[in-house]
């Protein structure tokens, strides 16, 4: 697992992630399919006043090269490339 601020460009430790009912429900519908659906590896979770944005990631080593550069490089790093 790899939580990054993509803003500030680093790895974050510890996160606390507080979701209501039906955005939890959004994020594990996201996620299912991100699992089943290989050619997809990122969805984003938005909350409804568009002031918070999560981003999902399904973590594919083949489709590193679909990342941004920062991101790639510190997963890289995750991953032991």
């Amino acid at each position: 697992m790899l939580i990054y601020d993509v803003s500030a460009e680093e790895i974050i430790n510890q996160l606390t992630l507080a979701l209501s009912a039906s955005e939890a429900e959004e994020l594990v519908e996201k996620l299912t399919y991100l699992i089943k659906h290989r050619e997809y590896h990122h969805d984003h979770l938005e909350d409804y006043e568009n002031t918070s944005n999560l981003n999902v990631v399904v973590i594919q080593p083949d489709k590193l090269h679909t990342y941004d550069e920062s991101f790639r490089d510190e997963l890289s790093k995750v991953l032991k490339l």
